[in-house]
């Protein structure tokens, strides 16, 4: 193979792996020239040899579905052009459940399953067992039959993307081991080799479990860690018919297949066993770690009990390779701030075989295009915060990952690990209050405030805390949100310039701004108070923090305009209800009004219906003793949340995101100009549904004539009224159709929301 280094490439991608392949192929299908793959091995190396190659066609996040349905309708395409077989088999995929609560999700999954084209049939046990005939099913309440799921063979599906790569012009090189990505003035400038050094205008990270070391060398280190891996190979076995069924049960954290006559039988791990990648062998490619049968050895007592021909087989190995996952299980993608031209693409989460194919073609549409067709908000890497890409953090979070993302929570569940790395100044003032928290961005939250102790339920509490912001006033802690002083002879005109003048507010108020790209991409959703004259406070949500900070890092460089970060020095606190005016003039009087040099420490937002105060961290907890002596009683995130939706107010990573363009009349709360044009594809609706979604809505598809149309992005059950608030993103052709949400295995009626 040549081994010749360009000199130039417009894009490098950094990995041979699936995923490093498909994007080679999918920017070279899209047009690009001098697409230029790096592979310090050979093809396939590092995790995707390894990889079981199961493919589910059905996932029922809608994004994961439309990302796995793009690869199973580009297979055949791909096949024929790079004249590779793929070594696909159909086999069908049995899921099964011993629990009642998961048996009652699997029952809305025909209904949906089948409006998105995939056949799906509801199991119970006896039928079960026919479609599944190794497995014991005493104990098995029922599950789900998906007869078009089937396999792929890793290393043929690689080698099938870099051949179709080659045939459009790619350069792929192997034995190319990557020392540094270079870059001056925040802007990727080339990548230094084992071979050489090749100048580039973008680089793709997709090395796997390498890539944060990667990212690292210009000085951006990625959320992401590696977890050995287990699954268990036998020889023969005679019970193991060669077309026997895929098998997922999640509740037995087992997932596994037919392989040679035998069986595969792998684990998704509770506390499982991290690995830094210093600790692997310079030469780690096609490699695998020790076995370890403490470890696997609960759900090999699982799968004995649910597979008792497994008594009788031979063990061929037990294989342990390491994969590499994120702090919330999905994948990482996208521009990775603050260096222009660095994009990453991994941290697949043992999924890379089933993502491949349509990562690479969202990474080609985002460097080609500028954005992919896809919104993809919920996977871009920006998602996370500096913290949580720490060793420290992602070593502790990672191992309960696996498990994690496949057991069924409730609103008062979130991860054990890595906890406490960010703290409000009032968390232990909350905490001994009754907060309940859960972490966001590496920060605590309060979700509620069980100020009493009664134990009641979340839903019962939320519900006391939203009928107090109907009646009196609730205190939320708004101190994790990310905070900029803005102010100097040039502010004014900047703010002007970035929002119009119809979004600058009188000084004491407040209003939402929609930051912008400066092309016409909403970048995060702000709050713009206006504390004097000529002084500013720019604050956005927690959720928000990379792609808000980078936005001001980015527009708000500019001469004779002073921004200042006062996340960590000062306390946020919001009041919503009815008295909030009153509490407001009683805490603040002249002589404690003062917060620093700044001449006001409160506003007062009208669309939002939310007043605020800003006060050093060392004055908050006598802030917070000044609201107590008034009987104001503390809330958490869903109270707030609840105050947000029945406004109308759209929420960045919800109903707005970078990949939106929905024009600021869709939600009647912006007072400045909207950002970019209407999107054709969707609109925002709002209405009411005559039932509770649960605290943890989202995602929960509308329906409209039997055909899905879109999903809820936000929803709050008032009790009060007697319905829930909803907020949905649904096709712009059926926005004014009869719409029905799925909830459960029931079709509700949304009702449009009155002018």
């Amino acid at each position: 193979m040549n081994q010749r280094l360009p000199g130039h490439a417009a894009t490098v991608v950094i990995g041979g792996g699936v995923v490093g392949c498909s994007i080679a192929y999918h920017l070279a299908k899209a047009g690009q020239k001098d697409v230029v793959l790096l592979e310090r091995s050979r093809l396939s190396a590092g995790t995707t040899w390894h990889s079981a190659g199961n493919m589910e066609t059905y996932r029922a996040d809608p994004l994961i579905f439309e990302i796995v349905r793009y690869g199973v309708s580009l297979f055949p395409e791909l096949e024929k052009e790079s004249e590779q077989a793929l070594g696909w088999r159909t086999t069908g995929r049995v899921m099964y459940t011993h629990l009642p609560a998961r048996m009652a999700a699997y029952r809305s999954v025909p209904r949906l399953a089948h409006a998105r084209g995939i056949e799906v049939e509801l199991l119970d046990a006896r039928k079960l067992e026919q479609r599944f005939p190794i497995l014991d099913v005493s104990p098995i309440l029922g599950g789900l039959w998906i007869p078009n799921d089937g396999r792929v063979n890793p290393t043929d599906l690689t080698m099938a993307y870099a051949r179709a790569a080659r045939r459009r012009g790619a350069t792929l090189l192997e034995n190319c081991a990557v020392q540094r990505i270079r870059s001056a003035n925040d802007r990727v400038q080339a990548v230094e080799t084992t071979i050489g050094e090749i100048r580039c205008d973008n680089v793709v990270v997709a090395a796997g479990l390498w890539s944060s070391d990667i990212t690292s060398t210009c000085g951006v280190p990625l959320p992401l860690y590696a977890l050995e891996h287990f699954y268990l190979i036998t020889k023969e076995m005679p019970e193991v018919p060669r077309d026997l069924p895929m098998f997922l049960a999640f509740d037995d954290y087992l997932y596994g297949r037919e392989e040679v006559g035998g069986l595969i039988v792998g684990c998704l791990d509770r506390d499982a066993l991290p690995i830094a990648t210093r600790d692997l062998p310079s030469d780690f490619s096609f490699g695998l770690l020790n076995e370890r049968w403490d470890q696997f050895e609960p759900y090999m007592s699982t799968a004995l009990q649910r597979f008792p021909a497994l008594e009788r087989a031979e063990i061929r190995m037990l294989l342990n390779g390491p994969e590499s996952f994120t702090p919330d299980g999905q994948m990482i993608i996208g521009p990775v701030p603050p260096v222009a031209g660095l994009f990453v693409a991994a941290g697949m989460s043992s999924n890379g075989i089933a993502l491949s194919a349509g990562v690479g073609r969202i990474m080609a549409e985002w460097i080609v295009a500028g954005r992919p067709d896809l919104d993809v908000s919920r996977l871009d890497v920006r998602r996370f915060a500096r913290c949580q890409a720490s060793e420290s953090f992602m070593r502790r979070r990672a191992t309960e990952i696996p498990s994690y993302c496949i057991e069924m929570h409730g609103p008062g569940d979130d991860y054990r690990t890595a906890r406490d790395v960010r703290l409000s100044p009032l968390h232990e003032y909350l905490a001994e209050r009754g907060a309940h928290f859960r972490s966001i961005c590496g920060w605590e939250r309060a979700s509620w405030v069980d100020r009493d102790g009664r134990e009641l339920s979340p839903r019962t509490l939320v519900d006391e805390e939203i009928a107090a912001t109907e009646r009196d006033v609730l205190a939320i802690d708004g101190s994790m949100n990310s905070k900029f002083l803005i102010n100097g002879d040039g502010a004014a005109a900047a703010i002007t310039e970035l929002f119009g003048a119809a979004s600058v507010p009188i000084v004491g108020e407040a209003t939402t701004v929609l930051a912008d790209d400066g092309c016409g991409a909403i970048v995060a959703l702000a709050s713009l108070a206006r504390l004097a004259e000529s002084v500013w406070l720019l604050s956005a949500e927690a959720e928000q923090e990379t792609s808000f900070r980078e936005w001001i890092r980015v527009r708000l460089q500019q001469p004779h305009v002073s921004v200042r970060d006062i996340t960590a020095e000062y306390a946020l606190v919001r009041l919503l209800g009815r008295r909030r005016e009153r509490v407001i003039r009683e805490v603040l009087v002249p002589a404690n009004g003062l917060c620093g040099s700044m001449p006001a420490s409160c506003w007062r937002d009208r669309t939002a219906a939310v007043d605020a105060l800003l006060v050093p961290k060392g004055m908050a907890l006598e802030l917070a003793r000044q609201l107590e002596s008034l009987a104001v009683p503390w809330g958490g995130h869903f109270a707030e949340e609840a105050n947000r939706i029945r406004r109308g107010r759209p929420a960045f990573g919800r109903e707005l995101s970078a990949f939106t363009d929905v024009p600021a009349a869709d939600f009647r709360c912006f007072s400045g100009r909207a950002v970019g044009p209407a999107n054709p594809g969707h609109r925002a609706v709002m209405g009411t549904i005559d039932c509770d979604p649960g605290l943890d809505s989202g995602l929960e598809p509308v329906f409209s004539s039997e055909l899905p149309v879109g999903w809820l992005t936000s929803a709050a059950w008032i009790r009060s009224q007697g319905s829930s608030v909803v907020m949905a993103r649904v096709a712009a052709a059926h926005a004014g159709a009869r719409l029905q949400v799925l909830v459960g295995d029931e079709l509700v009626p949304l009702r449009p929301r009155e002018s």
